[in-house]
């Protein structure tokens, strides 16, 4: 009737005795309806398919996310930390997951895995043991300075600043007296 007489709604309204709106509320279930009937099985079935993919797509991000959320600041880290992160999380979420939220290679992962310590690091830690055995034969007083004549008594000529990430790393600090 209304497409036929021309007519406005509010117009059919008052002329059929309906409250005002009541026309829109019917004319939009009809075409809720009317569109819902004209969905054909194979549209269904491809609009599943989407959602199922979506869902799966979200189901990803939000683990991503999930991996973000403690280990933001890895992001400006070595590839060397973000491995060792990879290594940290690999029972809870996929290698290949981590490898690509933290932004390494897989075969860059696997090949730390199988790597050794590097040749610093050996040198490092050899170093270190010397290090404490040093500062506790000397009732753990030594600092960096005396520190680096002692090692180089023994043949050992590193810098300062080694030295005292050594030390700092191998928890060899004085204890400062109190004023």
């Amino acid at each position: 009737m209304l497409k036929t007489s021309g007519k406005t709604k509010s117009e059919v309204e008052r002329e059929l005795g309906l409250s005002h709106g009541l026309l829109r509320q019917w004319l939009k279930r009809f075409a809720v309806n009317e569109i819902e009937n004209k969905l054909e099985l194979s549209d269904r079935t491809e609009l599943e398919a989407q959602i199922k993919q979506l869902k799966r797509d979200n189901a990803i991000l939000q683990e991503e996310r999930d991996i973000l959320k403690n280990d933001i600041d890895l992001f400006a880290g070595t590839p060397q930390m973000k491995y060792k992160m990879v290594d940290q999380h690999r029972h809870e979420y996929s290698i290949s997951r981590l490898c690509d939220v933290f932004e390494v290679s897989r075969s860059g992962y696997y090949d730390w895995v199988g790597r050794g310590p590097s040749h610093r690091q050996q040198e490092d830690d050899q170093i270190g043991h010397r290090i404490e055995v040093i500062f506790s034969d000397h009732y753990r007083c030594y600092g960096v300075p005396h520190m680096q004549s002692a090692l180089q008594d023994e043949g050992i000529g590193i810098s300062r600043k080694r030295i005292a990430r050594l030390m700092k790393q191998h928890s060899c600090c004085i204890n400062q007296k109190k004023a």
